[in-house]
């Protein structure tokens, strides 16, 4: 049976807010690494300094004793400012979807790849890059409606294969797995 053109996108799970999720999530599902997009998925672009539900909600991860990594195709001067004060590891740009730069810090770590999940609000960079690494991914909705300009026309590109997975019901929410 040939595989349908957008199979590749598919997320594992799916969220609309990334900090709905507990810590005990990534625990009860074997999780040690959770690596993130940053921009739209964790903050706006324009928010230069993390907010107290970011800071708060990185915090339980970290007390989880779960490891993070930011992964960003912004400029590493505005992921740097950003993740400055959380003491997040980071690589930016990442050059998303092309898994080149993520796995090669996944076998410099020697990171499992059943131990990592990526989350991200876009189908074409994050949900793609992960499935090319062959790690779970969780799929967000836009944290806020405004988008940097680059990020416009994946949106337009992603609408159908976003409509897809969702008439397919192929949008798992991460509550079904608790």
């Amino acid at each position: 049976m040939r595989k349908h053109i957008w199979q590749d996108f598919i997320p594992t799970y799916h969220c609309v807010r990334i900090f709905d999720i507990p810590p005990s999530f990534f625990v009860n599902q074997g999780y040690q690494y959770i690596f993130m997009d940053l921009d739209n998925t964790l903050a706006s672009f324009r928010s230069k300094t993390p907010s107290q539900e970011v800071q708060s909600w990185i915090k339980s991860l970290t007390d989880a004793h779960l490891n993070l990594l930011i992964v960003s195709n912004n400029q590493p001067l505005r992921v740097e400012k950003y993740v400055k004060s959380l003491n997040i590891p980071f690589i930016a740009p990442a050059g998303k979807p092309s898994p080149k730069k993520l796995k090669a810090y996944i076998k410099k770590q020697g990171i499992h790849l059943k131990k990592v999940v990526f989350i991200g609000d876009q189908v074409l960079t994050d949900c793609w890059m992960a499935n090319q690494l062959g790690v779970d991914s969780i799929l967000t909705e836009k944290l806020v409606k405004e988008d940097h300009w680059p990020t416009w026309i994946n949106r337009v590109l992603e609408k159908p294969i976003r409509s897809w997975l969702k008439n397919r019901q192929l949008l798992k929410n991460w509550r079904d797995f608790t």
